[in-house]
């Protein structure tokens, strides 16, 4: 019969051999959530860093979509953001767009119109992404103690 302490090291090495995978699989499941976070930034005009989207629209643009206030938020017909996307891959994500729009609006705006700032990526992570390694390891605990 096992001793305690060699249930317990299986038990920690299982959890520490499979967390990666948990992870990697609650990042890749939380990707829609990450878009949807980096679309309500630029709703608010607010670029990946934190800052302001500029240049500002011109005099003219707002005035043509009666929104004299209007932030740049990058979005006439819409096809720019429904392009984008979220590559997970093993030490970063990387956020983009298909559209063909794209090269213009990152040389006038910076690619920092992808992705997210600290604050959106912490409400991402802490609602979809960390609560399923967590979910693994309580149910990994359980089974060692039950």
């Amino acid at each position: 019969m096992a001793l305690a302490s060699e249930l317990l090291l299986k038990h920690a090495t299982n959890i520490v051999n499979n967390l990666p995978r948990v992870t990697d699989i609650a990042v890749k499941k939380a990707t829609g959530k990450m878009l949807d976070a980096n679309e309500k930034q630029l709703d608010e005009g607010i670029l990946s860093t934190g800052q302001p989207v500029v240049p500002e629209y011109s005099p003219g643009y707002k005035r043509r979509k009666s929104k004299p206030n209007w932030n740049p938020n990058l979005k006439d017909t819409g096809a720019f953001r429904r392009s984008f996307y979220v590559n997970v891959r093993p030490d970063e994500l990387f956020f983009g767009a298909t559209d063909s729009k794209t090269g213009k609006l990152t040389d006038k705006y910076s690619t920092d119109i992808f992705g997210l700032t600290e604050k959106s990526a912490d409400q991402v992570f802490q609602a979809y992404v960390y609560p399923q390694p967590l979910e693994f390891i309580n149910k990994s605990t359980i089974k060692y103690v039950g």
